[in-house]
């Protein structure tokens, strides 16, 4: 990818992988979770793809703010954020996101909180041609908003003028995780289903080409991933010099609370999880960050979290708080078959 303009800005160090044309931090990576907190900051999300859509080019997503892709089992298989606009809507992708044969917008993300888009909406008042479309997150207690605008440096110059600085990825996963919300694209890659990430209401919000509008709620659920997983947060107790887990590292639980978790149900569920020496595996880890108050945190799909006690991760010894899932989600979601290519 082209590297973004704002990597040239005073103490840019650019991310790797996939994120290697933005700026994973700029001075100290708690400062900037804290000025973001604060409204005083903007992160640079120009990795993102940016698309256009109109009409049916995600079938059902009239009033979705974010639209999934699953597979034929019911797997999350990629996810778009959705702007609903006037002749056509915006959709955003992270790198190595779904294949879409909608059309680049030329637009570019940036991202902040809602205390930081005002100050943003102020500045960019009465300058001619700055002006931006604006993704609010819906998740309880989440303040995430995602700003597309056309020149990212000219915006990144006016929210300087008004008082904010840019701060890094770093800052936004952060943020995030302390939101306890969860990412539908770390998720895509743990094969989560959607009632796992967003609770058994998105049942209802199934716009598949294989679950007809007759059929059960029962089925729609099963379709869509069941809910054999649960989302928790991860408190991590390890060595400070210690690497943070990376997404997909198993949670190991003992062999005795993995089994009381389910009753007779956990004994099964042990038998099909994977036994290692250290104990048995109950699910992965989404996302590890290090939150400047909470500490090292990690979003994790763990099997009946409230039964658990402490578990392990890598060299970490973790509590387990269970996150409550929202009763309502504005996400819409697509199945389709293997192999099969986003319309």
């Amino acid at each position: 990818m082209k590297p973004s303009p704002l990597l040239r800005w005073p103490g840019a160090v650019p991310g790797v992988g996939d994120t290697a044309g933005v700026a994973a931090f700029y001075t100290n990576p708690y400062v900037e979770q804290r000025e973001l907190e604060a409204g005083r900051g903007f992160v640079d999300l120009s990795h993102w793809r940016v698309l256009r859509g109109a009409g049916r080019a995600c079938p059902g997503a009239d009033r979705a703010c974010e639209v999934l892709e699953c597979d034929s089992r019911g797997r999350i298989r990629g996810a778009l954020l959705r702007c609903a606009g006037s002749r056509e809507d915006v959709f955003l992708s992270p790198p190595g996101g779904i294949h879409s044969t909608m059309c680049p917008a030329s637009y570019i993300a940036i991202g902040t909180t809602t205390q930081g888009a005002e100050r943003l909406r102020a500045a960019m008042h009465g300058r001619p041609g700055l002006s931006a479309v604006f993704w609010e997150d819906w998740w309880p207690d989440s303040d995430i908003v995602i700003l597309l605008v056309e020149d990212i440096e000219v915006l990144a110059r006016a929210g300087q003028a008004a008082g904010m600085s840019p701060v890094g990825l770093f800052a936004w996963d952060a943020h995030r995780a302390a939101a306890r919300r969860p990412d539908p694209f770390r998720a895509a890659r743990a094969g989560a289903g959607p009632t796992e990430i967003y609770g058994p209401g998105i049942a209802g919000s199934c716009a598949s080409r294989e679950v007809s509008t007759r059929e059960s709620g029962e089925a729609s659920t099963r379709q869509l991933g069941g809910a054999g997983r649960s989302l928790a947060c991860l408190y991590l107790e390890g060595p400070d010099a210690a690497d943070l887990p990376e997404a997909g590292t198993p949670v190991l639980a003992e062999r005795s609370d993995a089994v009381s978790a389910g009753g007779a149900s956990g004994i099964a569920a042990v038998e099909t999880e994977t036994n290692q020496p250290e104990g048995v595996v109950v699910g992965p880890v989404l996302s590890a960050v290090r939150h400047w108050e909470e500490g090292p945190l990690a979003l994790a799909l763990i099997r009946e979290p409230a039964a658990l006690g402490a578990v392990r991760v890598g060299e970490f010894r973790c509590g387990v708080e269970p996150i409550p899932l929202p009763t309502h989600a504005p996400v819409v979601v697509t199945i389709r078959e293997s192999g099969e290519k986003v319309s």
